[in-house]
């Protein structure tokens, strides 16, 4: 007789224990004894049980009955699905063996495997040959054209790039005309009522280094998520050398759902190659990317499932908004929740509502799995690996959209965290920008007019504007205190007057916008700090001007996050088993 732990078949299969099942006694015995069933046999029973209770006119005894009857039908469903996915979860036991023994082909892989498939579509050359060309002609003209003091060039470039930034205004104005104030997703009492056992396997992927610190309240977070255990796979990819990181998480001595997975060394060291590395280990229908510090809505996955079955066959990809937990802690995290609440709850969904692509963000990103390796996955050498995809995903005919179960996550509270981060940012937008400008005729082909226009006035205007901003700055101030009194020509008096409108522009467009979302989002005391928008865009130029250095000599290098910094406590309640053993060990000492 096979019992339900040893499942492996299909229900016709199993056996049944012999004796009657006649009776409520015989039907509550094999109940206990977790036996397995047919649907056959569950039918005799309960038509025997039927005929007996009747027999004897007892109402309560033919309600018992009809209870343990469903009670034998759920126990046949339940063991056949927990054995199936323990099957699965065998399979993946054996597959990762096997993937141990062929470590160097599958890093090599990782590295290579875009590049090798769509090298057009690679950051691993940062340059073409003819965007080298056009960049070496255009900086070799702008500096010789203001040397030589060619009359009425300096106009004619600020007249230009004035232009470009007014239709980054406007695009930001028609964001700010299009926004509603709330975004509609399915209620928690819909979420819930998802049968269990129609839910696919899921991938929970998560890349740390050198986040020892981190991965106690990270696994907490983690096992929180509404998803059956038996369907949910946690994959921890850590560098193999971040002995400190490997070692935290072991001491942990996580369920059987968590699996640490040791990256090779081999530049580049980014997160994308550790992703990509992990990734022929993943065996969920569905995929999730987080990072050290998030704590997710248990919801989450449920919601992003919800869409994926109720959307588009295109959708492939679903971008969880991003809240700050400590964003009271300094005015930095302050700007950098004013920064992701207008992101995240304003620009995002109504990008998805026009149907263009959405620069995802760098966590919390579901993929359909099979999807995700056809477009290659992510890009090894990209810095910014998110938003090259959302990109990607657009230009192979696919979608992304977003939901509403937020992600909670912590942000720099100090300049010298700050400054490294939005560095790679920057850098890694300018590498998107580079890699999707290499063949203009065939992208427009792929996006169409609109889309490819509003990549360019949405991210490549982010990058241009970071760059000129202090220069648009410093000069509207000089010549508005400097040059009020002397008579200009009318070239002149446009090009001054157009830097000054495209300055207040750009500041009352994003301030509106932000201001509104904060509104809706009940964040109306942090409105006081819009005020203190044009310093915190003179920090992005920094950081702006910094990462055009680093894409120059340094493209590929990942500049860490330090987290564990905010001063607002995360909830640590822990589960036994789970980050207890961690917790023990640092009260020891």
């Amino acid at each position: 007789m096979r019992r339900a732990g040893d499942f492996n078949k299909t229900q016709e299969d199993f056996e049944v224990p012999k004796g009657t099942l006649s009776n409520e006694h015989s039907a509550t015995q094999i109940y206990h004894n977790r036996a397995a069933v047919t649907y056959r046999d569950l039918v005799k029973a309960s038509l025997n049980a039927r005929e007996n209770s009747l027999s004897k006119q007892h109402r309560d005894r033919i309600e018992t009955i009809h209870r343990n009857t469903r009670r034998l039908k759920n126990l046949a469903n339940h063991a056949f699905r927990t054995n199936h996915f323990k099957s699965q979860r065998s399979r993946a036991v054996e597959r990762k063996a096997a993937f141990e023994t062929n470590r160097k082909t599958h890093l090599a892989r990782a590295i290579n495997a875009l590049h090798e498939l769509f090298p057009h579509l690679s950051s691993k050359r940062t340059f073409t040959p003819t965007q080298a060309l056009f960049f070496s002609t255009l900086i070799a003209t702008l500096l010789g054209g203001w040397i030589s003091g060619i009359p009425y060039f300096s106009n004619a470039v600020l007249i230009f790039l004035s232009i470009f930034y007014l239709a980054s205004v406007l695009c930001r104005l028609a964001l700010l005309s299009g926004y509603e104030a709330k975004m509609v997703g399915p209620t928690t009492r819909e979420l819930e009522n998802i049968r269990q056992d129609t839910l696919p396997s899921y991938s929970v992927v998560v890349a740390l280094h050198q986040e020892a610190g981190q991965v106690s309240d990270l696994c907490f977070h983690l096992s929180k998520l509404n998803w059956p255990k038996d369907r949910l796979e946690i994959k921890l990819i850590c560098e193999a050398d971040d002995t400190e990181t490997i070692e935290a998480i072991r001491k942990l001595k996580l369920p059987d759902y968590f699996d640490l997975i040791a990256v090779p060394y081999a530049e580049p060291r980014t997160k994308p190659k550790a992703l990509n590395y992990a990734l022929p280990l993943c065996t969920g229908k569905y995929l999730v990317l987080y990072d050290a510090e998030d704590q997710p809505d248990p919801y989450q996955l449920l919601e992003a499932y919800y869409k994926f079955q109720n959307g588009d066959p295109a959708l492939v990809c679903l971008q969880a908004p991003l809240h700050i937990h400590n964003n009271s802690q300094t005015w930095l995290t302050r700007m950098f929740c004013l920064e992701y609440c207008t992101q995240f709850e304003g620009i995002l969904p109504l990008l998805e509502r026009w149907n263009v692509p959405i620069p995802l963000g760098g966590t919390s990103n579901h993929f359909k799995l099979a999807e995700l390796k056809k477009l290659g996955a992510w890009d090894p050498f990209n810095v910014t690996e998110d938003a090259d995809l959302g990109i990607r995903i657009y230009r192979a005919g696919y979608q992304c959209g977003t939901i509403t179960h937020p992600t909670h996550e912590e942000a720099p509270p100090i300049f010298s965290v700050w400054l490294p981060q939005r560095t790679r940012w920057m850098k890694g937008w300018m590498q998107t920008i580079l890699v999707h400008s290499r063949s203009p005729a065939l992208i427009v082909k792929q996006m169409g007019w609109k889309s490819f226009l509003m990549f360019h006035l949405l991210i490549t205007s982010v990058v241009l504007s970071s760059l000129l901003h202090p220069f648009f700055l410093f000069i509207t101030i000089v010549q508005l205190l400097g040059y009020g009194g002397e008579t200009l020509s009318i070239l002149d008096a446009i090009s001054r007057m157009s830097m000054v409108f495209v300055l207040i522009g750009g500041y009352l467009a994003y301030g509106l916008l932000a201001f509104l979302v904060l509104g809706h989002n009940k964040l109306t005391h942090f409105r006081v700090y819009l005020f203190t928008l044009p310093l915190y865009w003179l920090l992005l130029s920094t950081a702006g001007w910094r990462a055009a250095g680093q894409l120059l000599l340094n493209p590929h290098k990942w500049e860490k996050t330090r987290h564990g910094l905010a001063n607002q406590p995360i909830n640590t309640t822990l589960t036994e088993g789970v980050t207890a053993p961690l917790r023990q060990q640092k009260s020891s000492n």
